[in-house]
């Protein structure tokens, strides 16, 4: 799994985007799937609490994130309140449960409550998903993925959405 420091926890902020770039090596009829995730509710409480609850809710979700995946899923912050997260190697016949069940265990995961400046704190997430046979174009999946999860929020937030079925 690729993991980052900083202030921000495990995953850091931004760079981590530019690891997707290097995807490991696929056997060919392997799928690849994004997972892409915008935190609800992030706003208000960055907003009314301040940057530093900000930052901690970000920490927790990054800790969160790294038990919600696979060992050999890539998770990264890519700004604000937005992750990715790349399930390399999936078999065609299984992409879809393994999407849904990571996809799952973050909409589980996440909107539990978060002990910020004294206070319970609560998100939820929405996660757009796509997928495509290795070798994947990651500026497409991250699109398709993105457009997924547009309809994820459009249909009511705390939820993940398809692309497209898996190949």
């Amino acid at each position: 799994m690729t993991a980052r420091s900083s202030s921000l926890g495990p995953l850091g902020s931004g760079a981590g985007c530019h690891d997707l770039l290097h995807v490991p090596r696929q056997h060919r009829g392997q799928c690849v799937a994004l997972l892409y995730l915008d935190l609800d509710g992030f706003k208000p409480i960055n907003d009314t609490l301040g940057h530093a609850a900000g930052d901690a809710v970000l920490a927790e979700t990054a800790s969160r994130s790294v038990k919600a995946v696979r060992v050999e899923d890539t998770v990264a912050r890519v700004g604000g309140d937005e992750f990715v997260v790349l399930l390399a190697d999936l078999e065609p016949s299984s992409a879809r449960g393994v999407a849904e069940r990571v996809a799952e265990g973050f909409l589980t995961a996440l909107p539990e409550p978060m002990r910020v400046q004294g206070r319970d704190c609560r998100i939820g997430v929405s996660i757009g998903i796509s997928v495509e046979l290795a070798p994947p174009d990651i500026n497409a999946l991250l699109i398709a993925a993105d457009t997924a999860l547009s309809r994820a929020k459009k249909d009511g937030r705390d939820c993940f959405r398809w692309h497209q079925d898996p190949p």
